[in-house]
């Protein structure tokens, strides 16, 4: 008898033989929801406003990879502009080795993503009086009040939710 220990996600083509005689398999290890969170976990809402929440997965324990922010260019007219001048080439170079960093990450994170099982994420709202969504993640106000809303992982029922307050 031989074991074989799957090491992550992909698909292999094994093949045995004795002899004379030959059998093959295709084998497909699949990756799995393991958490989610949510862009932000409160918002204050004006009754015609609207919020836009994006849940963020976390696949095999890795959390998607959130891309950096790049530093500003220094403002000749302000009054720091000596020093946002002095400090500006090492935050362009940790930008750069943090997105070079963000594009290895988010390679690997939308491979685990290719091979899982359902990344599909459920949006609800706990007071649609309040407020609703819409499957992409669009708040809606509707009346002044409190609402959460939850978004939960088609796989393994993860939750995340956000509180949101509509008022003047």
């Amino acid at each position: 008898m031989l074991a074989i220990k799957a090491v992550g996600a992909g698909t292999v083509k094994l093949t045995a033989q004795a002899g004379s005689r030959k059998a093959t398999c295709t084998v497909t290890i699949y990756s799995h929801v393991t958490g989610v969170s949510l862009s932000s976990t409160n918002y204050w809402l004006y009754p015609r406003g609207r919020a836009y929440l994006s849940a963020r997965l976390e696949i095999d324990g890795m959390a998607m990879p959130i891309k950096p922010i790049a530093p500003t260019k220094p403002n000749p007219y302000s009054w720091d502009y000596p020093q946002q001048m002095e400090t500006y080439p090492t935050r362009l170079a940790q930008y750069k080795a943090d997105l070079a960093q963000y594009n290895a990450d988010i390679q690997k994170f939308n491979a685990l993503k290719k091979m899982a099982t359902n990344t599909t994420v459920y949006y609800s709202s706990s007071n649609t009086a309040v407020a609703t969504v819409n499957s992409s993640g669009t708040v809606t106000p509707k009346d002044i009040g409190n609402a959460t809303i939850t978004a939960t992982t088609a796989e393994g029922n993860y939750t995340a939710r956000c509180a949101v307050t509509v008022g003047w």
